[in-house]
């Protein structure tokens, strides 16, 4: 895909994984991991650019890594959102959006990404959410021109904080066929019966 707009790719994997009893990012999914897949997907939807944050278990995930580039959340103890923070500080001069991901999210569907950039290339004003059955879920575009208010936005707050704060007209929800945008694996309860959704090695 020929990208007329700058899309970098933000992908958080800098939490400890605690309630999951492993590292989430290089848990099993088909012929790869979480991390793997999402960073490939990613990749095969026109964004050359993969930016993954790390801080807690960086030296069990950096392996996995050879396609995207790292960046170092220095206080990871500090939640997801200073993740995304630290994420948005480093990005290339040249990013005009950022697609934001969780790590936790690793069954989207390349289809779904390519819907979420065509919206923003439609849109570029615009925070772009994708939802599925009225609910909300990942990837999400946050144009440039929110960077610095991102960053200035409390630590203390959540980036669904920040959304929710935003007027209507800087949001645009588009509804999407994916039900994997809602599929957040936290713990090893969210494994089972997963075999569906690509998890594991069988």
């Amino acid at each position: 895909m020929d990208m007329d707009i700058v899309i970098t790719a933000v992908v958080l994997a800098a939490g400890k994984s605690e309630r999951m009893g492993g590292v989430k990012a290089v848990l099993p999914y088909k012929n790869t991991t979480f991390i793997e897949n999402i960073v490939d997907n990613i990749k095969n939807s026109g964004i050359n650019d993969v930016f993954v944050v790390l801080g807690f278990n960086r030296e069990k995930i950096d392996p996995f890594l050879k396609n995207a580039k790292i960046i170092i959340n220095p206080r990871p103890e500090e939640g997801q959102f200073s993740s995304l923070k630290a994420g948005i500080k480093n990005l290339p001069v040249k990013t005009e959006a950022a697609l934001v991901h969780l790590v936790d999210v690793p069954a989207v569907m390349p289809e779904t990404y390519k819907a979420v950039i065509n919206a923003h290339k439609n849109n570029p004003e615009k925070i772009i959410i994708p939802y599925h059955n009225g609910r909300h879920g990942h990837p999400v575009i946050f144009p440039k021109k929110f960077f610095t208010e991102l960053l200035d936005y409390p630590l203390s707050k959540t980036a669904r904080d920040f959304i929710y704060g935003q007027s209507k007209d800087n949001i645009l929800n588009i509804e999407v066929s994916d039900p994997a945008i809602l599929k957040d694996f936290d713990t090893k309860n969210d494994l089972e019966g997963t075999r569906g959704w690509g998890l594991g090695t069988g």
